[in-house]
């Protein structure tokens, strides 16, 4: 299935630099609602053999190259086994990363998950992980982090019975309730993004509250300190010193 055609404000990657907060003000909140209730509805399943927990070990394919810096850092802090709180998400714990979701391979724009979390709450948290690049970039603008995270969420909620017995079996943990979003990005990643104007970030915050209304979904963004990562490879783990803190944003008070 074409899911970006199907899908076009949840697949939506296109958003202009200078009229963002326009953009964003202009989405149909009715149908990105009702999107998402239809993504839930076709979500791509897997089944059998293809598992959403598929045996990490913590060392990254890729190997220590410096431009998959993302995939380093998501590593390291599931390898740090240990939790963290926010306050609308409550205590949780990272306990994989790049899960994948396509049923078959002509999924077409249905990714993996950064990182997939355990909360104390019995709800798996899907986080969208944002970095500044090796080389310095912004990357993603947070609107995209936000639906990317919101189309995950779906297709977690539609497996949600999978994901339970998955998660019974390798983690122990009792996971029965919706899927809780957090899109998390290091400080410099917000930053760069603050520099370009408050207005996006007031925008994405009005259109939070009204999904988080209309969804009943829990959404938080977080930011995390910048991270000193040792790049992983060559049967070596990525590593993070020291753990880095991670704290609440609430957009429209934090960029005033």
């Amino acid at each position: 299935m074409n899911y970006s055609n199907r899908f076009p404000i949840l697949f939506e990657r296109r958003w202009p630099i200078g009229g963002m907060a326009t953009a964003i003000r202009q989405i149909d909140i009715e149908r990105l609602v009702r999107e998402y209730r239809e993504l839930q509805e076709v979500a791509p399943q897997r089944r059998g053999a293809k598992r959403y927990f598929v045996g990490h070990n913590g060392v990254p394919s890729s190997g220590a190259v410096s431009n998959r810096r993302e995939e380093h850092i998501a590593i390291a802090l599931v390898n740090l086994q240990r939790s963290f709180a926010l306050p609308n998400i409550g205590e949780y714990e990272f306990v994989d990363y790049q899960v994948p979701l396509k049923s078959v391979q002509t999924d077409g724009r249905i990714g993996k998950i950064d990182i997939l979390g355990l909360t104390t709450s019995r709800s798996p948290l899907v986080v969208e992980l944002k970095v500044t690049s090796h080389t310095g970039g912004r990357s993603d603008p947070p609107i995209t982090a936000l639906l990317e995270g919101l189309r995950y969420a779906a297709i977690i909620s539609a497996n949600l019975q999978t994901i339970r017995d998955e998660a019974k079996e390798l983690f122990g943990a009792c996971v029965d309730k919706q899927p809780s979003v957090l899109v998390l990005g290091e400080a410099s990643w917000w930053q760069a993004w603050r520099d370009l104007g408050t207005a996006p970030l007031i925008a994405l915050h009005d259109l939070t509250v009204k999904l988080r209304r209309s969804l009943g979904l829990v959404i938080e963004f977080g930011e995390m300190a910048d991270v000193m990562i040792e790049y992983g490879g060559n049967g070596l783990p990525p590593s993070i010193q020291p753990t880095p803190a991670i704290r609440a944003l609430i957009l429209d008070d934090d960029v005033e």
